[in-house]
């Protein structure tokens, strides 16, 4: 039942539709939070709004989710949210996804901010290890 509910949601494909979803991914219901993820990334477009109110949610897991979302749309506007995640977020692990979406849907204009999160993160050599692993898979 709750698959045809979310199938439905997906179809119907509204802004609306999307935040209703974005609001799914803090449940403690694993299966519906997944369920709600892998239902924004067929949603494309109309996800971008929802998406972009999700990157501010002051919980970072939240964060994280909302950009994980990103790589799976095929809308140019994708890119550009990563890259204002990586550019302002706080926190490493949301901007450790912002920059796997980057290695995946970047572009070479991009390099530059690549590098900057590396810079803002002095102390995570994993972080400056995904910089440049993105850096290599754009350039």
């Amino acid at each position: 039942m709750r698959e045809a509910i979310l199938a439905a949601i997906g179809r119907i494909g509204t802004p609306a539709a999307a935040h209703h979803l974005l609001g799914l991914l803090g449940s403690e219901d694993v299966w519906l939070r997944n369920a709600a993820i892998e239902t924004l990334q067929v949603m494309d477009a109309a996800v971008l709004g929802a998406l972009e109110d999700g990157l501010d949610d002051p919980d970072s897991d939240r964060r994280i989710f909302a950009v994980n979302v990103l790589a799976s749309l095929h809308h140019p506007e994708a890119a550009a949210l990563a890259l204002r995640a990586l550019a302002r977020d706080p926190h490493v692990n949301v901007c450790a996804a912002a920059l796997d979406v980057l290695a995946e849907i970047g572009t070479p204009e991009m390099i530059p901010e690549i590098e900057a999160v590396a810079a803002r993160f002095p102390d995570e050599p994993f972080l400056r290890f995904a910089a440049s692993a993105a850096k290599r898979r754009i350039a």
